[in-house]
């Protein structure tokens, strides 16, 4: 892809839209194929990002047609106000320069969670055909990112030897935590609701990279926010959060703190194993070490959420391992 600056024929046609030249903030790169720069024009200081999103690698269509079901439905998305598919070439509306993160460590942070699980409720409520579901099967090879890109690949010869020594926890495991997520309640997912997709502007929170929503089990949005990679909550907010999304969703009926809860527990260390395996491929296949310095922290949350989940409780042993093994490879956030 070429780079933004290199690229002529992109910036005169951001210059088109925005009626005149601009300040270009290059935006930290996430793990899709997707580059982000915020663009301020220089009359009045208007704001918006541009996403160059290569067409043969992300579905764009899904994006501009999600952005536009999920604003009928009252959330906080960017509206795409140019578009080029052809070249994958967007502008979108500018939700703001500060994360969630940012507030997760003041005073306030029970309120900005509570207000995020608001979010997830009325995402919950998204009704559209082209959205698919979340079937076990695609479950499945997300679970097995972890074993064959951050145990057999990232991690080498003892790594490898790890997956074959805990080859019936691991396969256990996924059995277990897969048939805790398949038989939840099934809602439109977000997928990727965590600290550094939510956006707050004048107390507001918006929502970006939306584009790979589903239909899946109703905690897996919750369960992003909770047990984030990017930051570890404490037991007191989690529970807090989890009783307040159990009296307001309409997909909770029927369940038990204690059921939620474990079944919450058992999405997020799917989710987080995942991640572990996403963010070596990153790295090992597209040279993208971004994510390598929060592996320890996910670490360290699946080793304390193993623990809670009886079923599971031997992997909590190779949790402690890798932390061990890694700890020389990447600086911990």
């Amino acid at each position: 892809m070429k780079p933004i600056d290199d690229n002529s024929e992109l910036l005169s046609w951001c210059r088109d839209v925005l009626s005149g030249d601009f300040n270009r903030q290059t935006l930290p790169l996430e793990a899709s194929n997707r580059e982000f720069s915020r663009l301020q024009r220089k009359s009045d200081g208007h704001s918006v990002i541009l996403m160059v999103s290569p067409p043969e690698l992300e579905n764009n269509r899904q994006f501009v047609h999600l952005s536009q079901v999920f604003s009928r439905g009252n959330i906080p998305v960017p509206q795409v106000i140019k578009s080029n598919f052809q070249k994958g070439w967007f502008l979108v509306d500018d939700l703001g320069e500060k994360y969630v993160l940012s507030f997760y460590d003041d005073a306030n942070r029970s309120n900005t969670l509570l207000k995020a699980v608001d979010l997830i409720l009325q995402i919950q409520q998204i009704k559209d055909p082209e959205i698919e579901p979340y079937s076990r099967d695609r479950l499945s090879m997300e679970f097995d990112l972890f074993g064959d890109w951050f145990l057999a690949k990232w991690l080498g010869d003892p790594g490898q030897k790890l997956y074959s020594l805990y080859q019936k926890e691991i396969r256990d495991a996924k059995d277990y935590l897969l048939n805790a997520m398949t038989n939840q309640p099934v809602s439109c997912i977000h997928r990727d609701f965590h600290c550094k997709n939510l956006l707050v502007r004048n107390d507001s929170i918006g929502i970006i990279d939306f584009q790979d929503a589903l239909y899946g089990p109703h905690l897996y949005d919750l369960a992003s926010l909770l047990h984030d990679c990017y930051y570890k909550h404490s037991d007191t907010d989690i529970e807090r959060c989890l009783q307040y999304y159990l009296k307001n969703s309409d997909f909770s009926e029927g369940s038990n703190f204690i059921t939620a809860y474990q079944n919450l527990n058992c999405t997020g260390i799917q989710r987080q194993l995942k991640a572990l395996g996403i963010f070596a491929r990153l790295s090992l296949r597209d040279r993208k070490n971004t994510h390598l310095s929060f592996i320890p922290l996910v670490l360290d949350s699946l080793i304390h959420n193993s623990g809670k989940v009886s079923p599971i409780q031997t992997l909590q042993s190779l949790f402690i391992e890798l932390k061990l093994l890694v700890q020389n490879k990447v600086e911990p956030q």
